[in-house]
């Protein structure tokens, strides 16, 4: 292409600039065409802007995230990734001190459990795999129990349940690793956040927070310009959670670890004396 093409391409491209620049300016004038933007939805239509996000983010799938809590004043952090499904599967490291890493996999019904070397003891095998139908059956209740938990991992029921605290108000905008979003705050009533506990543990986990006379759940969001969910904040009494999210609807491929590295639970039950 010869230097006169170039130069006639390139002010053809500058005039057509300059005239959407003029249309721009036009359209802004007469306020006919202006729609305000994302971050000012969120800011000014909260309720209709979260139903949006609770929305798109159960069609997700899935994500990764970072967790930090604050328990007692221990730190525990873990990260993974999560596919809520179905199917329902999960890889996190949990960084627990002092005992240690603790990495966990879930595929299907089948939870792998990697302890840190010091906590193997004699169990001889680095993973221990718990069929949690088989647990869940012992228990005697059924298997989803143990699975709701994780399925509730999905930011959108923080978001519902933020919603349904009837509370709700705007902190204003914030920046969450170089993203524009919007923070939210309320509180979350005590019984709408057990009812997000598996009832295998519901009644032991409310015992708790009695005790420490918790009796609504601080809870804060953030939210991007895409609708989705990059932060949650739960504080309930001594333990304070932060969960932050990344990669919405990115593949999640958990597989589990190689059957001469695992040990069975009821295996490792039978080696132990009663």
């Amino acid at each position: 292409m010869s230097w006169l093409s170039r130069a006639t391409i390139a002010a053809g491209m500058a005039g057509a600039l300059a005239l959407a620049g003029c249309a721009g300016e036009s359209s802004q004038r007469d306020g006919a065409q202006a729609k305000p933007d994302v971050l000012t939805l969120l800011r000014t239509e909260a309720t209709a802007s979260l139903q949006n996000a609770a929305a798109k983010t159960e069609k997700s799938k899935s994500l990764a995230f970072k967790m930090e809590m604050a328990v007692q004043g221990r730190q525990v952090t873990g990260e993974g990734e999560l596919s809520y499904g179905p199917p329902l599967a999960m890889s996190m490291t949990m960084d627990m001190p002092p005992l240690g890493t603790i990495e966990s996999r879930l595929v299907g019904n089948v939870q792998y459990v990697k302890m840190p070397p010091r906590a193997q003891g004699s169990v001889g095998k680095p993973w221990i795999k718990l069929d949690l139908a088989q647990v869940a059956e012992a228990a005697g209740i059924d298997t989803s129990q143990l699975t709701k938990q994780l399925e509730n991992c999905d930011p959108a029921k923080q978001i519902k349940m933020l919603l349904a605290g009837g509370n709700l108000r705007v902190v204003g905008e914030e920046t969450i690793d170089g993203v524009k979003t919007v923070h939210y705050a309320g509180t979350v009533p005590l019984d709408d956040y057990l009812d997000q506990v598996p009832a295998a543990t519901r009644a032991k986990a409310k015992a708790n927070l009695d005790k420490a006379g918790v009796k609504e759940i601080a809870t804060e969001l953030w939210v991007d310009e895409q609708y989705q969910p990059r932060r949650v904040e739960l504080a309930m009494g001594e333990v304070d959670i932060r969960t932050t999210y990344t990669d919405y609807g990115k593949p999640v491929n958990v597989v589990a670890p190689p059957a001469a590295e695992t040990m069975d639970l009821a295996d490792l039950r039978n080696r132990v004396p009663a």
